[in-house]
């Protein structure tokens, strides 16, 4: 019974343009840059429009270069498609599953009923089997055509905080008030007496600060928690620092303003020239907080107002003064708390200062990566050589106990040892895991096994407004995660508002230089109307987009007009202008701009190493010659309905096969269009400049942008270049289909999606930017070429850096013993005691040891010394206990510790006391140590890293003490003496 009529063919010609399952490449993702190198994004004064820097590029590789390319690779790639087998025999494309919709018709359910499915009709397939296809080698492309560019985000990541703009937004709270509302107040680490617990305000540049209220105005304000001590320091480079004075407790509770005490008794407080200001906390209550510090210069001009503030950096994670693995993660002192959001929005950064080459692993350098993090937490570990473009690299586990605890990279690859790598920055984010993220340390060694993470600059988290993360329209903005509050700025007399219609304080961007401005899009609370403004100085501001309250509830998102003509401008401010006053939140402010050097959107890293000053990411359009003529056999087609039904246990189905056709030849004509039929096809680019005088332009990365071409998966997905039947009539097959009108029809759409496939395929081959030499990108090529090929690239001044040299042996004689080695046994006992040199001005008792290497077998074993078979003792950090002095300090793991290690430094005494050396002890018990391999295999010694360990005193430079040392394998004993 022939149940289908042409009816049901209608359908198949617009589904197969849709759903054919087509396997293409794919460009990778946009990866969202986080900018810390301090470098802004913006291009060099003369750069080249996108327009201007692309069109010649475009004319270059189309249509010669790629059509050269085509013709050599194609009959030797996709025509015939798919390629031959190893034997010559012609591969199949096997496209099964087609989805035929609209195929079920009264009579298709009729049919269904009178087989027994008495539901009828449920849905209905092709499948399809082709080989041979060709005539693709013959495809020309004509002239491309720029189209458009690609506006980037300048505001995202352009603080790499944490933002601190609450010490300067010139709002005071009540007096009163209490210390811990975010709203006006930020929070301090608890770290008397640390000024990198402070937060440092940038003025902009060098002023005379007025130090009293007799010659000027008024000397410093600070509005802070009651009853602490602050401090306020100041500088003319943000280096060096000079202490001006202390502002004292007072008054009642919560917040309360107060200036600087007497300095000199009997003398008003002298006035100052400062760029730079800090304050930060001496001594005080549980609660150290800071609302506001106001200054104004020796002309009585208030100049704090609207400048940028910074901190505190999260300095904790490198201090190299960890507390015992089980302290409180939420101890700040230690601790950097992240707000509860996985992802690389709160992520804490690490700036190692220049290109470093960093161990992966215990077994050819000290130790991989290690964090001290909250324990039931999963953390990843990303780095970047420009603080813009991040490769992740690997994941620290959930572990342990509880609270705080240490622990190292999870195997990347089975059976291999994570691999080293080169970086300048690294960050550190939550994934996953429980109520608490915080991190503590993040410790990092060289591939010379030298510690190089002890007072590394600290970054993060950025500003949420700034952070590249926008959070679904309707999010509460109370949400802390997404969102901050504007102080209202009319609540206490002393508060300074942005202008006369402002109802809160103003929210500071720094874009780090000046941009043309196309649009803003400001995510805010949706029933508060706000103002943004924008200034060349941050001093003389202009009106630039009044935004207006929306519909929705809570967090909603605005989009300003296009601006004509475009301002520049290097600094923006938001603040409220209209509203209840209680929720002025703010929660995302993106700058767009179509002039910047930054990452392209469409494709992560397809422009890093390149060096270029100016980037345009964008599309273009191109042709190629059609109508096309093709051949292919058709091996195998089938039309497929499939009938429902209810049985004993439930639904069942049954296939039949309403048209079927085999080795048939066929010939077709297609045209080529774009995505839906209409148009030109059209790729991405992502191209740039380079700096004045060196070669104009390159081309960097060229894709069509179609990622999913369409599959029974996802039928909604089509390529931006697409094969189309040319007419109903355009096909011609060998046979007879007076049986099968349909399945001339369902080939014709399939040969035009096969086409597409092989032919994206190719296309994005030839220009794959990961595939250089071999790939026509990045073009243009250099002339004269090269041996063997290279491709442009602007010129630079950076090197590689070098390998680092290996480790100094700082330590002049060592003695040690070990014992049960190798026994696997946790009662294993090691005493190692030696002469170092320190310098004269280090404190001892103030002063902590983490010991990164015992006896560590590099090459080999890596650390022998573990708290069991499978468990890592090592990095150790041991604060000065009670009764340590300057010049001797003992250390110790706490009380029932298991392995123990004790540590003791003082004076040589004796012959040799004025030498300048320092003797050491280190002494450990209950753990298991591992016999090095150079033992396991027969040798009678093994060289091994000895007593590994850094001595850290608050932000001093860190001392280190190392030795290499042979040591005798004696059965279960491990024993050395070197030096005199």
């Amino acid at each position: 019974m022939r149940t289908r009529t042409v009816a049901i063919a209608r359908p198949l010609r617009a589904v197969y343009s849709l759903s054919l399952a087509i396997a293409v490449l794919c460009a990778s993702g946009y990866c969202a840059a986080q900018r810390l190198s301090g470098v802004p994004p913006s291009c060099p004064v003369g750069s080249p429009t996108a327009s201007e820097a692309v069109q010649p590029l475009l004319d270059g590789l189309l249509p010669d270069e790629l059509n050269k390319a085509w013709q050599a690779k194609a009959p030797t790639t996709i025509d015939p498609y798919p390629q031959f087998d190893s034997s010559g025999q012609p591969v199949d494309k096997v496209i099964d599953g087609i989805p035929i919709p609209g195929i079920c018709s009264a009579d298709a359910d009729a049919y269904c009923v009178l087989k027994g499915y008495a539901l009828g009709c449920y849905s209905g397939h092709a499948n399809v089997t082709l080989n041979s296809l060709t005539g693709l080698k013959d495809l020309q492309f004509t002239n491309a055509l720029f189209t458009q560019y690609n506006l980037v985000d300048v505001a995202a990541h352009s603080d790499s905080g944490p933002y601190a703009g609450k010490l300067t937004d010139g709002v005071y709270a009540p007096d009163g008030h209490p210390s811990t509302d975010p709203e006006y107040a930020i929070v301090l680490p608890h770290s008397p007496g640390d000024p990198r617990a402070g937060i440092v305000v940038d003025l902009g540049a060098s002023h005379p600060i007025c130090g009293n209220g007799y010659a000027c105005l008024s000397g410093p304000k600070l509005q802070a928690d009651n009853d602490d001590t602050y401090e306020l320091d100041y500088s003319s480079d943000g280096t060096n620092w000079t202490a001006y004075g202390q502002f004292q407790p007072c008054c009642s509770s919560g917040l309360q303003t107060r200036g600087i005490a007497t300095i000199t008794a009997g003398v008003h407080n002298p006035s100052f020239n400062a760029r730079y200001v800090r304050v930060f906390p001496v001594s005080g209550g549980p609660t150290f907080a800071v609302a506001e510090l106001q200054l104004w210069d020796t002309g009585s001009e208030l100049i704090s107002v609207g400048k940028s503030a910074v901190g505190p950096r999260p300095y904790q994670i490198t201090s190299g003064s960890p507390p015992p693995n089980g302290h409180s993660s939420t101890d700040t002192q230690y601790a950097v708390v992240l707000s509860h959001e996985p992802g690389p929005a709160p992520a804490l950064v690490v700036d190692l200062g220049a290109t470093k080459s960093i161990c992966g692993n215990g077994y050819d350098c000290l130790s991989g990566p290690k964090i001290q993090a909250d324990n039931d937490d999963f953390y990843q570990l990303d780095y970047s050589t420009d603080g813009v473009n991040w490769t992740g690299y690997g994941q620290f586990p959930s572990c342990c106990d509880s609270k705080l605890q240490t622990r190292g990279i999870s195997t990347i690859t089975t059976g291999v040892n994570n691999p080293n790598f080169k970086a300048r920055y690294l960050r550190v984010y939550a994934n996953s895991g429980g109520s608490t993220f915080a991190v503590s340390q993040l410790e990092l060694w060289d591939t010379s096994s030298k510690p190089i993470w002890v007072g590394a600059a600290t970054y993060g988290p950025e500003p949420v407004v700034t952070n590249g993360e926008i959070p679904p329209d309707g999010t509460d903005y109370s949400d802390t995660r997404y969102a901050t509050t504007l102080s209202p700025c009319r609540t206490n007399t002393a508060s300074t508002c942005p202008t006369s219609t402002a109802q809160t304080a103003a929210q500071l961007f720094d874009l780090g230089a000046a941009f043309p401005i196309d649009h803003l899009v400001v995510q805010a609370d949706q029933a508060h109307a706000y103002q943004i403004d924008y200034s060349a100085d941050a001093a003389s501001w202009k009106s630039l987009w009044a935004i207006p309250t929306v519909s929705g509830t809570h967090l909603q998102t605005r989009t300003s007009p296009k601006f004509s003509p475009q301002p520049s401008a290097r600094y923006l401010r938001m603040y409220g202008t209209t509203g209840a006053v209680d929720s002025y939140a703010i929660s995302a402010v993106q700058v767009f701009t179509g002039q910047a050097n930054s990452p392209c959107a469409s494709a992560s890293g397809a422009n890093t190493g390149e060096n270029l000053a100016c980037t345009y990411d964008g599309s273009f359009g191109f042709g190629i010659h059609s109508p096309f003529p093709v051949a292919f056999n058709l091996k195998q087609a089938q039309i497929v309905l499939v009938c429902q039904g209810i049985g004993p246990t439930g639904y069942i189905y049954g296939s039949y096969v309403q048209e079927s056709a085999t080795n048939r030849t066929c010939t077709d004509t297609l045209n080529v269009g774009a995505r839906g039929g209409s148009g030109t096809p059209e790729a991405d680019f992502c191209a740039g400049s380079c700096a004045s005088g060196q070669p104009a332009a390159l081309l960097s990365y060229v894709h069509l942008n179609g990622e999913d071409l369409g599959n029974a998966t996802n039928p909604t997905a089509s390529p931006q270049l697409q094969f189309f039947p040319a007419t109903p009539s355009g096909i011609a097959c060998s046979g007879d289909f007076s049986n099968e009108p349909d399945i001339p029809t369902l080939a014709d759409q399939v040969v035009a999606s096969a086409a597409t496939d092989a032919t994206q395929g190719l296309f994005d081959g030839l220009l794959d930017y990961q595939a250089k030499p071999n790939s026509l990108i990045p073009f243009p090529p250099p002339h004269p070429p090269t041996t063997p090929p290279t491709f442009s690239a602007c010129s630079t001044i950076a090197s590689e850096p070098p390998p680092p040299g290996p480790y100094p042996d700082n330590i002049a004689h060592v003695d040690g013993r070990a014992t049960q080695v190798g026994t696997g046994a946790t009662s294993a006992v090691l005493h190692i005691e030696g002469q170092f040199s320190t310098p004269p001005t280090l404190a001892l008792g103030q002063t902590t040891v983490t010991v990164g290497g015992l006896l560590h077998e590099l090459r080999g074993a890596g650390e022998l010394v573990q708290a069991d078979a499978a468990t890592a003792f090592l990095p150790v950090t041991l604060q000065a206990l009670p009764g340590s002095k300057p010049g001797n300090g003992l250390y110790a793991t706490p009380p029932g510790a298991k392995p123990s290690m004790r540590v003791q430094i003082s004076p040589i005494k004796g012959p040799g006391a004025q030498s300048g050396l320092m003797q050491f002890s280190i002494d450990v018990s209950g753990a298991a140590i591992a016999k090095p391999s150079r033992c396991v295999s027969g040798s009678a010694v093994a060289n091994l890293d000895t007593s590994l360990f850094v001595l850290q005193a608050g932000a001093t430079e860190p001392v280190w003490a190392h030795a290499i040392a042979q040591w005798q394998c004696d059965k279960a004993q491990l024993i050395t003496s070197v030096g005199p």
